[in-house]
C-alpha cells in the first residue's frame, strides 16, 4: 500500500484513510507493507509496528532518484499479491505504476479525491505544469489500474465515463473508529479556550478546496445577532494568515479562535469539547467528488453537526445533522442560530449521529476491498 504523502505527519491528516485500511485489512489476514513519502525528505529503515510493515522514500525530484525509486519499488513488490494506492501526484505514482508492471503485479488505484479540481482551487496555482501531469495522470490511472475504489458517486461516475468496468469498480467511503474519551483532556480544553455552551469546532487544512471563509461570516452573523459564542478552527495551511486578517477585520477577536495544526489523536477531544461541529462546504468539483473525513469523524465522536449540503453529505449524515445551502453563509448563520436557540435539540442530534456513525467504520470499507481483492486474485 502507497501514499504519496507522510502518514508519520500530523500535517498530512488525510492519510488516515490508507492507514486505516491498512489496519482493517491486517485484522483480515493480509500481510501489509504501507510506503509514504515524507515531509521532511529524509527516508528511514524499514520498520515493523502492529505487525505492519513501513517504508519510508524521500520527496526529492531527480531522474536519478526516480530511476532508483524504479528498482526499490520492484524489489519490494516481489512477493506482493497486489498493489494498492492512493493519490495521482507524479512523484509516487509513476513510479509505482512503472514497478508494478514491470513486476507483473495487480494494481489498485484508491480515488478518493478530484485532485485537479484541488490542485486549481487555491487563490494561487503553484505551477501550471504540475497541475496538468495531475489531469493526466487521473485521466490516465483509472484506465489501466486492474481494480478501482473510489470515495464518492461524482468519481464513480467519472470512472465509468473512463472506460472503468463496473465489476472492477467499488465504492468506498471514509470510515471512522471509535476513540476512548479523556474527560480529563476535554475538560482542559474547555478551560483554556474557555467555551461557553454552546460552542463551535470546525476542522479542516486551511488550502485549497477548504471553506472556513464561509464559517467566518457566519460567526459575524451570530455576533451581529447577539449571539455569545466560541469557534474553534482546528487546522492549518497556507491560507491561514489571510483567514486570521479576515478574523480580524470582521472583528472576531474574542470568538473565533485557530488552534493551528492538531495532531489527529488529540482531535477527538477537541471536538468532543465542542457542542457543535461544522462543515462547510461550496458546491464545485472539489466538494462534489470528496467523502469528507471531517463527517465521519463528527459522527464518531456523536456531534451536533451543521453542514453544507454538498455531493455526499447528505448521504453520510442520513438525516443525522442539520443541512444548510451550499455557498451560502447565511444560511450556514441560520441553521447554528436554530440550534442556538433551542439547544436541548442539540443532545437529540448528538445521539443520532453515533447511532449513525455505526455505519460509517473502516472496517466496512475494508471489506469491501476484501471482497474485491480476493476476486481479483482467484
Amino acid at each position: 500500500m502507497i501514499h504519496p504523502h507522510d502518514i508519520f505527519s500530523h500535517k498530512e491528516p488525510w492519510t488516515i484513510r490508507i492507514k486505516s485500511l491498512a489496519f482493517e485489512l491486517k485484522k483480515k489476514g493480509h500481510e501489509i507493507t504501507l510506503i509514504s513519502f515524507t515531509l521532511d525528505g529524509f527516508e528511514n529503515k524499514p520498520f515493523f509496528m502492529d505487525g505492519i510493515k513501513y517504508i519510508t522514500f524521500s520527496r526529492k525530484l531527480s531522474l536519478k532518484y526516480f530511476f532508483q525509486k524504479i528498482k526499490r519499488l520492484k524489489q519490494i513488490f516481489v512477493n506482493a499479491d497486489i498493489i494498492h494506492f492512493q493519490k495521482c501526484f507524479h512523484f509516487a505514482s509513476i513510479p509505482t505504476v512503472i514497478a508494478s508492471i514491470l513486476a507483473k503485479k495487480k494494481i489498485h488505484y484508491d480515488w478518493d479525491d478530484d485532485e485537479t479540481a484541488i490542485y486549481f482551487s487555491g487563490n494561487k496555482t503553484p505551477s501550471r505544469v504540475i497541475g496538468i501531469c495531475i489531469w493526466l495522470l487521473e485521466l490516465f490511472i483509472p484506465k489501466i489500474a486492474d481494480t478501482v475504489s473510489v470515495s464518492s458517486e461524482a468519481l464513480y461516475q467519472k470512472a465509468l465515463k473512463y472506460g472503468v468496468a463496473k465489476d472492477k469498480l467499488i465504492k468506498v467511503p471514509v470510515g471512522s473508529i471509535l476513540q476512548n474519551i479523556d474527560q480529563d483532556k476535554i475538560a482542559l480544553i474547555r478551560e483554556k479556550f474557555k467555551l461557553p455552551f454552546p460552542s463551535q469546532i470546525y476542522i479542516g487544512q486551511l488550502h485549497g478546496g477548504q471553506y472556513a471563509d464561509l464559517v467566518l461570516y457566519a460567526c459575524k452573523m451570530l455576533k451581529d445577532d447577539g449571539i455569545t459564542t466560541k469557534t474553534l478552527i482546528v487546522g492549518d495551511g497556507y491560507d491561514r494568515k489571510r483567514l486570521e486578517k479576515l478574523k480580524d477585520d470582521l472583528e472576531l477577536t474574542n470568538e473565533v479562535i485557530f488552534t493551528g495544526a492538531i495532531p489527529h489523536k488529540k482531535v477527538f477531544s477537541y471536538l468532543k469539547a465542542s457542542d457543535i461541529a461544522i462543515a462547510a462546504f461550496e458546491k464545485n468539483n472539489v466538494t462534489i467528488s470528496k467523502s469528507p473525513l471531517k463527517i465521519a469523524e463528527y459522527l464518531s465522536a456523536g456531534k451536533a453537526i451543521v453542514a453544507h449540503n454538498v455531493g455526499e453529505v447528505a448521504y453520510m449524515l442520513n438525516s443525522c445533522g442539520i443541512l444548510a445551502n451550499p455557498d451560502d453563509s447565511d444560511s450556514l448563520f441560520q441553521k447554528l442560530k436554530e440550534l442556538h436557540k433551542n439547544s436541548d435539540k442539540i443532545k437529540i442530534l448528538e445521539n443520532k449521529a453515533l447511532k449513525q456513525s455505526e455505519q460509517l467504520r473502516w472496517s466496512h470499507s475494508a471489506k469491501k476491498l476484501d471482497n474485491l481483492f480476493l476476486n481479483v486474485k482467484a
